[in-house]
C-alpha cells in the first residue's frame, strides 16, 4: 500500500512538473505585441478640407473648411487599426494664403510634434503642396517620418480622392519605412514622392502630382525606399543598390546609374 502511494506521489508529480513545462513553452511562444504607432496630423486647410455647395459639385467648394479633427473622425475605426491618431489645427485656409513666418511656425510645430510621435502627416491645398513638402524638408530636424497629403477634390463630393489619400499617409507615417527620407508627398497613388523636382502637371486631375524621371520613394503598404536622403551635413553621394555599374567604352568602371546630386 505505501508502494502504492509512492508511485502516485511520483506520477502527480510528474504530471505537475510537465503541465509547467507545457505551460512555460506557451508563454514563450507567444510574441509581444507590437507598439501602436503614433501619428500625429497637422491640419492646414487646403481643398482636402473643402466643403462643396453640393454632393456633385466638384469645382464649386470652399477649401479649408472642415477641422482636421472630422477628417480623420470620418476615417474610425479603420485607421485606429494602424495608428494611434492625435489631430492639431495649425490653420484652415488656402495654402496660397500662407507667408513666411507662417513657413517657420509649420516647422517648430512639425518638430515639436514629432518629439511625443512616430510620425506626422501635414494636410494642405495642392496648389503649394511641393514649396510647403520642399521647405519641411529643409527645416524640419528630426528623422522621423513626415508626410504631406492633399486632394483634388474636396471632402464632401461623391467619389472624393481626399479619404483615400489621408489614409494612405497616415498608413505610411505608421510604417516607418520613410525614416531618414525628410518630408515626402503621398498623393493620387501609393507611393510617395521627393518634393524636389514634384510638378503639379493637371489642374484637376486626381494623380496630379509628378517628377521628371525620377522614381517614387517607395510603395505602400510595402515600400522599398530608394536613395535615402542625406540629412543637412552629411553630403554622402548615394546609388540606387538595385543599379550596376556600366562599364565605359574604353573598359574602365563607369559610375552607377541612378546616382543623384544633393
Amino acid at each position: 500500500m505505501a508502494q502504492l502511494a509512492r508511485r502516485s506521489g511520483v506520477l502527480i508529480t510528474l504530471v505537475a512538473v510537465a503541465l509547467g513545462a507545457t505551460a512555460s513553452l506557451a508563454g514563450a511562444a507567444e510574441p509581444h505585441p507590437r507598439p501602436t504607432p503614433k501619428v500625429a496630423v497637422i491640419g492646414t486647410g487646403g481643398t482636402i478640407a473643402g466643403v462643396s455647395r453640393t454632393k456633385v459639385s466638384f469645382d464649386d467648394y470652399q477649401a479649408g473648411k472642415l477641422p482636421v479633427s472630422r477628417l480623420v473622425g470620418d476615417l474610425r475605426p479603420e485607421v485606429n487599426r494602424i495608428a494611434d491618431v492625435t489631430t492639431q489645427q495649425f490653420g484652415n485656409k488656402d495654402s496660397n494664403d500662407y507667408t513666411i513666418p507662417e513657413y517657420r511656425r509649420l516647422t517648430a510645430a512639425v518638430d515639436h510634434a514629432l518629439k511625443f510621435n512616430d510620425g506626422v502627416v501635414v494636410t494642405t491645398g495642392t496648389d503649394t503642396m511641393e514649396e510647403f513638402a520642399y521647405w519641411l524638408d529643409l527645416t524640419v530636424r528630426s528623422d522621423k517620418p513626415v508626410v504631406l497629403t492633399g486632394s483634388m477634390r474636396p471632402w464632401t463630393v461623391i467619389g472624393s480622392d481626399a479619404p483615400a489619400n489621408l489614409y494612405n499617409a497616415i498608413h505610411l507615417a505608421a510604417s516607418g519605412r520613410t525614416t531618414c527620407f525628410g518630408t515626402v508627398v503621398m498623393r493620387g497613388r501609393p507611393d510617395p514622392r521627393r518634393p524636389r523636382g514634384a510638378q503639379v502637371r493637371h489642374p484637376a486631375a486626381e494623380r496630379v502630382h509628378q517628377r521628371q524621371q525620377r522614381g517614387a520613394r517607395g510603395d505602400r503598404p510595402e515600400p522599398h525606399p530608394r536613395r535615402p536622403r542625406a540629412r543637412p551635413g552629411r553630403a554622402v553621394r548615394q546609388t540606387r543598390l538595385e543599379d550596376p555599374v556600366r562599364p565605359r567604352p574604353d573598359g574602365s568602371a563607369g559610375a552607377a546609374e541612378g546616382r543623384h546630386r544633393l
